[in-house]
């Protein structure tokens, strides 16, 4: 080993075998560790070779106790076993899942399968040639790739949020555990989720779920959400059959609408959309906390979801948040944003108490959305006294 290389690694060994070589590449101290190799090189300290369930890395696996990388990404699946990353994470590491981190793969090809299942069926209707099928496809490659860039800049932007935000809400998340532990929708023990005693340990200390925790219950709450979605009437809606545009490249569903809409996975795609959207822009617990606080259905609450969603114009909000990346501190965007989910939350519970019963949410976004605007543009002059005050002293941290 030369004086760069043991620098580089921490290390007083001259000489390291390969295998050494690699272990030692794992535990040296650096920003960041991107596993893209096939095989579990991690494990929790508390688990031996033979529960990391890959006999052939067995020589070269490191405990995650002795990992120093401030950051790790998992090209690979797999990489680690699942307690390695609490484990890692719980002490400072910052990491999700593999299934969080290489997910792009996996959404390029939803995109792919979905795409030539539409052109086929426009070929076969004789409105496109093959050839012109092949160039269309050829010429959509940047697009597709913004599209699947930008859930995932969403996925990851919600993951972390709802890890920096977890230690204020953990009795609501024990409650939500419990009810989908009890509709058998999800096995605490088999994902290694806390039981109750441990989040209320957790609780008591300030603390709140690992990154690898929430991208477990991240998935789970959209798979139950478009499952629930799957067998409501949303599909069926006509109001929300734009939700599938989304899932399609703009220059596609601006020349092929129709077949869009009568594309052969219309409501699983529809499905798809509406959990993945309400899930990244609400959280885990929002579907679970409105029905156990209003015991509306599933569908009224999207719909009225769907309706403060856009009386407020929270799309426009989330864009200046956006904007504001590697401007400002990260913690200061989170702090808004959650202020943004407690509009929404509010302002859902409010329809679902008094507008259940007309719950039509275009007729309540023409009635709202005109005076929510213009007591944007009057507010500084309505409020008085504290409350003027505190919005003052709110824009000033801001600014």
């Amino acid at each position: 080993m030369s004086d760069e290389v043991k620098k580089l690694l921490d290390i007083g060994n001259d000489k390291l075998t390969p295998n050494e070589l690699i272990c030692a590449l794992l535990k040296a101290p650096i920003d960041m560790i991107w596993n893209g190799g096939i095989g579990t090189f991690v494990k929790a300290s508390t688990e031996d070779n033979l529960q990391a369930g890959d006999r052939a890395n067995d020589v070269l696996r490191i405990d995650a106790s002795t990992l120093r990388a401030r950051v790790v990404v998992e090209g690979g699946n797999l990489g680690f076993t699942q307690l390695a990353r609490i484990e890692y994470t719980a002490k400072g590491g910052l990491m999700n899942t593999d299934f969080i981190d290489n997910s792009a793969g996996v959404d390029c090809s939803d995109h792919e399968v979905n795409i030539k299942i539409l052109l086929n069926t426009i070929v076969e209707a004789g409105q496109l040639s093959l050839k012109q099928r092949n160039t269309l496809l050829v010429s959509m490659t940047q697009e597709v790739a913004e599209l699947v860039l930008n859930n995932n800049y969403h996925q990851n932007e919600s993951v972390s949020f709802l890890t920096m935000m977890s230690p204020n809400h953990m009795n609501l998340y024990a409650r939500y555990l419990d009810a989908q532990a009890q509709a058998h929708k999800i096995n605490r023990a088999l994902e290694f989720l806390p039981d109750s005693k441990t989040i209320l340990e957790r609780r008591s200390k300030g603390l709140g779920f690992t990154s690898p925790e929430i991208s477990v219950l991240f998935a789970y709450s959209k798979i139950i959400l478009k499952e629930a979605i799957a067998h409501s009437d949303l599909l069926s809606d006509p109001g929300l059959a734009h939700f599938i545009q989304y899932a399609f490249p703009a220059i596609l569903y601006k020349k092929y609408s129709k077949p869009i809409e009568k594309h052969r996975l219309r409501h699983e795609i529809l499905a798809t959309q509406l959990s993945n959207f309400l899930v990244s822009r609400m959280g885990i617990t929002f579907i679970y906390q409105m029905e156990d606080e209003t015991a509306a259905s599933v569908a009224t609450i999207v719909r009225a979801f769907i309706a403060a969603y856009n009386i407020f114009h929270i799309d426009d909000m989330y864009q200046q948040i956006e904007l504001l990346d590697y401007r400002v501190d990260m913690a200061l965007q989170y702090q808004m944003i959650d202020e943004v989910i407690r509009l929404v939350r509010r302002a859902t519970r409010w329809m679902l108490r008094n507008c259940r019963d007309a719950l039509d949410y275009k007729k309540l976004m023409t009635r709202f959305e005109p005076q929510v605007k213009g007591l944007y543009q009057r507010l500084p002059k309505l409020l008085l006294g504290k409350d003027k005050d505190g919005m003052n002293e709110r824009c000033a941290q801001l600014i």
